[in-house]
């Protein structure tokens, strides 16, 4: 009777103090992809300029980065183009022999938001449902000097709301 008032006694307990479910905890990534465009339309070898002015900046990562991957001018599999000029994938060292990656996209952001010309997104890898941007808002106009200082004021109102990363 003491061993079944001890089950009865311990599901109760971890069904009141239990941790919970957690579907899809939060894990050091192991690879990443930035993501840069430019506006307006750029020449392939501006592209390129770019992206070897990218390079240079983060190349020297290399006790945190295991393997690293630059392409300009992406097309999709349909030969449309992308408003990315370049995409670069980032394969991370091992956990245990890197910093935190946070702090490794933290240092690469530092690192590319001093050139001008460019927007750029780092995207980690994450687990769990497939998800890239969960928010994409484009502006068209056809008087395009309205454009720049409404951008400037709605980026002011996201960022007065917070809770917005990379706006």
């Amino acid at each position: 009777m003491s061993i079944c008032g001890f089950l009865v006694s311990l599901y109760i307990f971890f069904f009141i103090a239990g941790t919970g479910v957690e579907f899809f905890p939060q894990v050091e990534p192991s690879s990443a992809t930035i993501s840069i465009g430019s506006p307006g339309n750029l020449s392939l070898s501006q592209k390129d300029k770019s992206l070897q002015e990218i390079e240079a900046k983060i190349l020297d990562l290399k006790k945190d980065i295991k393997v690293f991957y630059a392409k300009s001018s992406q097309v999709d599999d349909k030969g449309m183009f992308h408003e990315d000029i370049a995409i670069v994938q980032l394969e991370l060292e091992d956990w245990q022999n890197r910093r935190k990656a946070v702090e490794i996209f933290a240092d690469i952001t530092e690192r590319l938001k001093h050139i001008k010309g460019i927007i750029f997104q780092a995207l980690e890898e994450r687990k769990g449902p497939p998800s890239q941007k969960p928010i994409e808002i484009n502006f068209s106009s056809y008087s395009y000097d309205l454009l720049p200082p409404f951008v400037e004021r709605f980026r002011n109102a996201m960022t007065e709301m917070g809770g917005f990363k990379d706006c």
